[in-house]
């Protein structure tokens, strides 16, 4: 296996913006991108042993970066000198010092090799961990691990940019590296963030293993900061079981145009715009599918073809750009599919269904729901409940469902047919066919327009009577009755109405 090696001074950044990412040093392979490290004693003689610290804790640092970035930690072992260590192959020295080569008051430094013959170094002040001995994933120990790691491996420990801003999200904390004095000031962090994980995956590309199949991660408010990385498949947040509602952005932001992974981010609904939020689950990768807690949550797609289901509460979702599948499912439900074929139905709730652009499928479910196909040829169902529609732009189907409803057909050739109750139906400009049957109710059409191509069809097998009645033209089927308000039957030829 080849020994990795320090290219100093590193090759320029492509880009000012991975400026306060990358530190001063890069390393460089010829073959294998992997690490060995070992626990020497350190400049003032304490032992490895004789800490709270063992081999595992540091190693599960050094797994942190592997989870994220393609490049492993190997341990040889422990040894009585930096020396020792180096001739028996490590590339990264870990010890223990109180102040010899490190400030005093901080927990951790990194040195990187002054050239190839030496290992990099990675000092951890006993005095100060002493204080923090928490080296379970949420303590500082554990953090101060964590940044060791990722400085050893070439991140900034700059603290120049610690936040990031993400669309509407406001102001969170993004880089472990970034971290302010190690103090209580800040959220607990449990992971690298993302631009962390940015950086190593620049540095050393990412991790293609980690969560690379169909995964489905159940989320919950934890009361930290993380990253959950996810390298591929067809993926599932799910918040079901969560005790509140949340704000979820599935990936889609790419910090740098050199690393090509996006990033999004999820946290309670309730925290969006905190200045220090509580929680913030950082999203990295390719995912699709979300589905909602139990209470109002508000998810927004990416464009991937993503399965939105908000469950119970009162609920908002944007498909956003991809052929997207949503559902709002329990509560008064607002979506928005966005572009592409998007399937949308609110089920149970009075909801409001945008399709957006693209021949949509927006089918209100149960509820008094008001629906809009907006842009292209859409299929506009009210199903139960008394309904709003609207096609909107395009050649719609409108169906009214149960109940009476208040049908729209807006611009372009639209099918309308108020089905069972008490309709009223409007077709807007073009030619559109209005639909009636035996039992459908009593429905009144305000715009019907011969010349402009309006029909109207009656099913198949359906026998009718017309008559004029005042103003009105009025067709008779069975015990339903549709009225063509203001229409003269005496001014219309024989093919305004068809059976069929």
């Amino acid at each position: 296996m080849a020994k990795p090696y320090v290219i100093q001074p590193p090759t320029p950044w492509t880009a000012s913006t991975l400026d306060f990412i990358l530190a001063g040093f890069r390393w460089g392979f010829d073959g294998e991108r992997a690490f060995d490290w070992a626990l020497p004693r350190g400049p003032t003689y304490d032992r490895w042993q004789d800490s709270i610290l063992t081999p595992g804790d540091m190693q599960r640092a050094f797994n942190a970066v592997s989870s994220v970035a393609d490049v492993s930690f190997n341990y040889i072992g422990d040894f009585e000198s930096e020396g020792a260590a180096y001739r028996a192959g490590s590339d990264i020295n870990v010890y223990l010092d109180q102040g010899a080569r490190i400030d005093a008051e901080d927990p951790a430094a990194v040195f990187a090799p002054g050239w190839p013959d030496w290992a990099a170094d990675i000092a951890l002040n006993k005095r100060i961990l002493s204080y923090h001995p928490t080296l379970e994933p949420g303590g500082l120990g554990f953090a101060t691990l964590l940044w060791s790691a990722g400085a050893v491996a070439g991140l900034s420990q700059s603290p120049s940019t610690t936040k990031l801003s993400l669309g509407d999200s406001g102001q969170v904390l993004a880089s472990l590296m970034a971290l302010d004095g190690w103090t209580r000031n800040f959220p607990t962090v449990t992971s690298f963030l993302p631009r962390d994980i940015i950086g190593l995956q620049h540095l050393f590309g990412p991790n293609l293993l980690t969560n690379a199949g169909d995964s489905r991660h159940d989320l919950t408010t934890t009361g930290t900061h993380y990253t959950l990385w996810d390298a591929g498949g067809l993926d599932t947040l799910s918040f079901a079981s969560a005790g509140e509602g949340f704000d979820v952005r599935l990936p889609y932001l790419r910090i740098v145009p050199e690393v090509s992974t996006r990033t999004g981010l999820a946290r309670p609904l309730d925290e969006v715009g905190a200045e220090r939020p509580v929680t913030a689950i950082w999203l990295m990768g390719e995912m699709e599918n979300v589905t909602g807690s139990g209470f109002a949550d508000r998810i927004d797609g990416n464009d991937l073809a993503n399965a939105l289901m908000g469950g119970d509460g009162d609920d908002t979702l944007d498909g956003g750009a991809g052929d997207d599948f949503l559902r709002g499912e329990g509560g008064n439900d607002l979506i928005r599919g966005g572009d592409g074929f998007d399937d949308t139905h609110g089920n149970l709730g009075a909801d409001t269904i945008h399709g957006g652009a693209g021949a949509d499928w927006v089918v209100g479910g149960q509820g008094d729901d008001q629906l809009f196909g907006e842009n292209d040829n859409d299929l506009v169902y009210g199903n139960l409940g008394a309904d709003t529609l609207s096609g909107g732009i395009g050649d719609d189907t409108i169906r009214g469902g149960q109940h009476g409803d208040i049908l729209d057909g807006g611009e372009g050739n639209d099918f309308l047919s108020g089905d069972l109750g008490d309709d009223v139906v409007t077709g807007g400009s073009g030619a559109d066919t209005f639909n009636f049957f035996a039992g459908a109710g009593s429905d009144r059409v305000l715009d019907f327009n011969y010349l402009q191509g309006d029909r109207v069809r009656l099913e198949t097998g359906s026998t009718y009577a017309v008559a004029q009645v005042g103003a009105d033209l009025v067709i008779t089927v069975g015990s339903g009755q549709m009225a063509l308000t203001g229409v003269e039957l005496s001014s219309l030829p024989t093919d305004w109405v068809f059976v069929g």
